[in-house]
């Protein structure tokens, strides 16, 4: 009965009692793990240099196809536009504006007054009471005169009477549609133009 005794309690030990932590790894052993990382380490450098090194002859094969095919390189650029060609007129306006007395800010600020003026103008050709040329002439001469004064910005006001000479009859005779349109947009092209200038 005693004999029994002693293997029933050994039966009845708990699970822990007898497990046993791992043992701790020697210096050998943590020393050939590294070296087994840094040998795959190696494989997968080496492996990747040959991935590039193929992918660089695959590149290389392929521009000297087409170099031979005579596609190699980027599409030509296309030319550039042609610059817009100097508008004549507004250079007139510019070397009038130029040779014209006052300062830069008064000048900018009559320049802004005669473009106003000559967008009404270009409204004003369509009056039917506005019957000839010299009324026009006559009413856009006021006008200025009363808007800048007599001297003001006199060589932009002869270059514009020389333009309107160009559109519009020197005679009384009454004035056409035709000239009326052309009058309308010589003024609108004048505003700007001088708008322009101001800045």
């Amino acid at each position: 009965m005693r004999r029994l005794f002693v293997p029933v309690l050994g039966l009845l030990a708990p699970a822990w009692a007898s497990a046993q932590p791992p043992a701790p790894q020697t210096i050998d052993q943590l020393a050939e793990q590294v070296a087994g990382i840094r040998r795959q380490r190696a494989e997968l450098d080496k492996a990747e240099g040959a991935a590039l090194a193929g992918i660089a002859a695959e590149l290389k094969r392929q521009r000297e196809l087409l170099e031979r095919l005579g596609i190699d390189g980027p599409a030509p650029k296309p030319p550039a536009p042609p610059a817009p060609p100097a508008d004549p007129l507004r250079a007139k306006l510019k070397a009038a504006l130029d040779a014209s007395a006052g300062t830069a800010a008064e000048k900018g600020e009559w320049a802004r007054d005669l473009a106003a003026l000559y967008r009404a103008a270009a409204k004003l050709t369509a009056e039917p009471g506005l019957a000839t040329a010299g009324t026009l002439r006559l009413k856009l001469k006021e006008a200025a005169a009363a808007l800048i004064g007599e001297a003001a910005l006199r060589e932009v006001r002869q270059a514009v009477a020389a333009e309107l000479a160009a559109v519009l009859p020197t005679t009384d005779a009454e004035l056409t549609p035709d000239q009326r349109e052309a009058a309308a947009r010589l003024f609108k092209v004048l505003a700007a133009h001088l708008e322009e200038l101001a800045k």
